[in-house]
C-alpha cells in the first residue's frame, strides 16, 4: 500500500492546487455541495477554486483541508 501511496504523492507533487482538490475530493467520494457544506463555504467558490479561476486565499485552503480531512500542505503547490 505504500508503494500505490508514493506513487500517488509524486503525481499530487505535480498537480495545481485545483487539481489536488478536485482529485482528493473524488477520492473521498464527495460532491462539491458536500465539500461546499464540510467547508462552510459557497459551491461557488469550490467550482471556482476546483477550475482553477483563481488561487483560493489561505483561510479558504484551510477550511477545504479541514473538510477533505487532509494537512493544508497537501493542497500547496
Amino acid at each position: 500500500m505504500m508503494v500505490v501511496y508514493n506513487a500517488f504523492m509524486k503525481t499530487m507533487e505535480k498537480m495545481t492546487t485545483a487539481e489536488k482538490v478536485r482529485e482528493i475530493r473524488k477520492e473521498r467520494g464527495l460532491y462539491q455541495h458536500e465539500l461546499a457544506a464540510r467547508a462552510k463555504l459557497s459551491v461557488q467558490t469550490v467550482r471556482n477554486v476546483e477550475a482553477g479561476r483563481h488561487e483560493p486565499e489561505l483561510p479558504t485552503l484551510r477550511k477545504i483541508a479541514k473538510a477533505l480531512g487532509v494537512p493544508l500542505a497537501d493542497l500547496l503547490g
